[in-house]
């Protein structure tokens, strides 16, 4: 192992200690929303570059192939959980590939990323999601969990999101599974073992 892969790999366990010590306290608080600085344009060029992605899969189901590789290249890893890294690149692509344009964590961890922007972030007088945000849960008491991105809001707790590293359906590992696709999800309700952690949107 060369001295750049020992320290993206040490650098990968710095963000997984930071989601393990703050993710107690997370998972206690309610579901919140967070505001982060963003422009307009980046912020609907991210969506739609995620967007076009709807129907990509793996190549063997070990979150592998060329498109799911592209998802996890600009954080340095290969062969990993993408939901949230898939995310990230959607607006890496729409910042030009230019990372320090991109308001987000560098990183494919999805709790990390959440509680990134919570501390660099406002609290948002909006209570409610809002389409474009990001959405979060997690295992409780585990740095683990999942990340997508909200196409509308509709009634009585349901959304429908853009999600990497899921299923097409409800059968099949939800956070760990085999594409990207469209889902609707209850945010009223745990996404099976996972609760609601909560929602980025972008400052206005």
């Amino acid at each position: 192992m060369r001295y750049h892969e020992y320290f993206k790999a040490f650098a990968f366990c710095l963000v997984w200690l930071f989601a393990v010590i703050t993710s107690h306290n997370s998972t206690k608080a309610q579901a919140r929303r967070y505001e982060i600085i963003c422009s307009q344009n980046l912020w609907s060029a991210s969506f739609d570059s995620v967007m076009s992605q709807i129907g990509v899969t793996e190549k063997t189901g070990n979150n592998d192939g060329e498109q799911i590789d592209k998802y996890l290249r600009p954080v340095g890893l290969r062969r990993v959980a993408y939901c949230y890294a898939g995310q990230y690149w959607g607006f890496y692509v729409a910042a030009g590939g230019n990372k320090s344009k991109v308001p987000l964590l560098n990183s494919a961890l999805a709790s990390a990323a959440f509680n990134y922007s919570k501390i660099n972030g406002w609290l948002s007088p909006i209570v409610h999601p809002q389409p474009l945000d990001l959405i979060f849960w997690k295992f409780s008491r585990t740095p683990f969990g999942h990340a997508a991105r909200i196409i509308a809001v509709n009634r009585a707790g349901w959304i429908e999101t853009i999600e990497f590293n899921t299923t097409s359906g409800n059968t099949g590992n939800q956070r760990d599974g085999g594409g990207v696709w469209r889902r609707k999800r209850n945010i009223r309700y745990p996404l099976g073992r996972m609760g609601l952690l909560g929602f980025i949107g972008r400052k206005k």
